[in-house]
């Protein structure tokens, strides 16, 4: 699976209308590493594609000072994408401009892992240095009942993952939304693999977690 070049505004539309297939709201939290800009524009997901960002988004996006989550709250009464996210070892290290930089120990062993699931994901995200996330947007909308739980939970311990409480909590793009760090000029974000049209059902996610997982739990 090798990283294509997408464009952040381009690729970050396309992976929120993943989830703009349910009813909702789209928050996005901006803030400016100086701590005195803070925008925190919100806008409803009417279970329709949306057409463009807001536009006052765009030079931000640009702006390596400003910092973003984009948090899809959806109404909780159906699943449009399944998600897992791997965590990575990592360890605390002094970046070139001072920072301190988490560096991925085994992010292509994650990244194999994905490779060789039997469902190919819609997206899959390098979403920190600290994880890897896979994103398998649904044909349908499915109802965000046990069955949906339970898939969620079977990914997990399928990739090595210990479930979360409440599985269901990752159908907003990852825990705490879709990040991008003030720390630094680095973007958090990376679209390693974004096909949009491509469509999953959850019988084949459920078939797919009968085989045995391909990576162990972590000690």
């Amino acid at each position: 699976m090798t990283a294509p070049s997408i464009p952040l505004c381009r690729g970050l539309l396309d992976f929120l209308n993943l989830f703009a297939r349910a009813a909702g709201t789209l928050y996005i939290d901006a803030r400016s590493s100086d701590g005195i800009g803070h925008e925190r524009p919100g806008f409803p997901l009417h279970a329709a594609p949306l057409i463009e960002l807001p536009m006052g988004l765009y030079p931000l996006l640009e702006d390596p000072t400003w910092g973003f989550q984009f948090t899809p709250v959806l109404d909780g009464a159906v699943m449009p994408v399944a998600a897992v996210v791997i965590e990575l070892r990592a360890e605390l290290r002094n970046g070139p401009r001072g920072h301190d930089w988490y560096v991925s120990q085994d992010r292509a062993a994650a990244v194999e892992s994905l490779d060789t699931f039997a469902v190919r994901p819609t997206a899959v995200v390098d979403a920190s240095p600290k994880n890897v996330a896979a994103f398998w947007a649904l044909t349908e909308p499915v109802p965000a009942d046990a069955r949906a739980a339970e898939l969620l939970r079977r990914l997990a311990e399928y990739f090595g993952e210990t479930p979360p409480a409440d599985p269901l909590a990752l159908r907003a793009p990852l825990p705490g939304g879709l990040v991008r760090e003030v720390s630094s000029s680095r973007l958090a974000v990376d679209f390693r693999a974004l096909e949009p049209e491509r469509l999953v059902t959850i019988t084949d996610l459920e078939a797919a977690l009968t085989a045995p997982r391909k990576r162990g739990a972590k000690a």
